[in-house]
């Protein structure tokens, strides 16, 4: 039968523990030892099962338990006792990434967690913090509006899928420089309390004509150094070939000194058909 459409209403002795009218939650009955920790499972409601959840059980939630179903005319009831025991106090604590965590300015972070002992962590109180200011609280994430901050408010939401795991990961989006600093996950019940710190830098992303400036000017730069030591090599080899060719010009001259001037003499000779030339 299917329930939805049913007052269903769970009580502990004269306490009640949880109602549930034609798809309503009567808060407004409910003891205030449960308010604030019971919800109704609705997923099989429609094939007449009715689960409710208790978040957080205590030793003083111990006891008898009796679920009515009322549809009209129908009734009908039933009991089961809970039987809460003391959990052994192990030593609690939450660790996260040792090292630092680097991003760009716009891309998605993703800040994680855990929880040890491994326990389920949707049954205990995360908080986030960045510095001393509240980032985001599980399980009342949707209410921090106020409190948040405004640089961060609407850029944060918890990933809930390890937490059965014991961890618990914040995803930031779209980061910003001002993102940058200290952040501290916190997590704790009414008997254990442990935080763990993260350390997160946001890398400013410049635009492209700023990247691409120290290289044209790396490039302008080489331009200019290249076409001076070109220029200097050009001047350097004219000196070296003019010094060349005065040095040249002198030995010639001196050489022509030392030997002489160069003459001409013709001597008649005694035959008529030789003529013989004399060069002194």
């Amino acid at each position: 039968m299917d329930a939805r459409e049913m007052t269903v209403k769970w009580v502990r002795g004269s306490l009640v523990v949880h109602m549930y009218r034609m798809g309503n939650e009567m808060e407004e009955v409910q003891a205030p030892a449960f308010q604030g920790r019971t919800k109704m499972l609705r997923e099989d409601m429609a094939e007449g099962k009715v689960t409710v959840r208790i978040h957080l059980v205590q030793l003083s939630d111990t006891g008898l338990y009796t679920c009515y179903f009322q549809a009209g005319i129908f009734y009908n009831e039933t009991s089961f006792d809970l039987q809460v025991a003391e959990r052994q106090k192990l030593p609690l604590s939450v660790a996260g990434p040792a090292q630092l965590i680097q991003a760009k300015e716009g891309e998605d972070v993703t800040l994680s967690c855990d929880i040890s002992p491994t326990m389920d962590a949707r049954d205990i109180t995360v908080n986030w913090f960045r510095n001393q200011t509240l980032v985001y609280r599980y399980p009342n994430g949707e209410n921090l509006e106020e409190s948040q901050g405004t640089e961060l408010q609407g850029r944060t939401k918890l990933l809930k899928h390890d937490m059965a795991e014991g961890k618990a990961t914040l995803s930031i989006q779209q980061v910003q420089v001002s993102d940058s600093g200290p952040y501290t996950c916190q997590m704790q019940s009414p008997t254990y309390h442990s935080e763990a710190h993260i350390e997160l830098q946001i890398a400013e992303c410049l635009p492209t004509s700023q990247k691409t400036l120290p290289i044209m000017i790396a490039a302008v730069v080489l331009v200019v150094f290249t076409g001076s030591l070109m220029v200097t090599c050009f001047f350097c080899k004219t000196k070296f070939q003019s010094r060349d060719y005065s040095m040249m010009s002198s030995s010639r001259r001196r050489t022509e000194k030392q030997q002489g001037p160069t003459s001409l003499s013709w001597e008649a000779p005694a035959s008529p058909q030789a003529t013989s030339w004399r060069i002194y």
